[in-house]
Formats: C-alpha cells, structure tokens, sequence
C-alpha cells in the first residue's frame, strides 16, 4: 500500500465518522418541538462539534507524526 493511499483513507474514515456522529443531534435540533429542545438540541450540536474538533487534531497528528 502506499503513502498517499493510506492517508486517503485515514481522511476517507475520518470524515465518514464526523458525519455518523453529527447526525443524532442534527436530528434532535430538526425533530425539537419547543423551545428547550431546540436549546439542549444545539448544546449537544455544539459539544459533539467541540469533541470531533478535538478527536480530529489528535487524530490527524498522530497520522501524520508516524514515520514510515
């Protein structure tokens, strides 16, 4: 396999999980009939967004830091 390939995948992978993971609360935020489920439906748009962001730097430094 080769270098570039692999990072294809890894990016690949990694963008299909950020997707997974954002859909519940994007369908909480769209399926929220009142005022307060729309606020707890963006509080965890926000903190799944804030997680991924993190996940992600981890993610692609430690791909990136491997020597090959």
């Amino acid at each position: 396999m080769t270098r570039n390939s692999s990072k294809a995948r890894f990016w690949t992978v990694l963008g299909i999980i950020n997707l997974l993971m954002l859909l519940y609360p994007v369908s909480m935020l769209i399926g929220a009939d009142s005022q307060e489920g729309t606020f707890v439906a963006v509080l965890a748009l926000c903190g799944v967004g804030l997680v991924l962001a993190v996940g992600d730097m981890i993610s692609a430094l430690l791909a990136y830091s491997t020597a090959y």
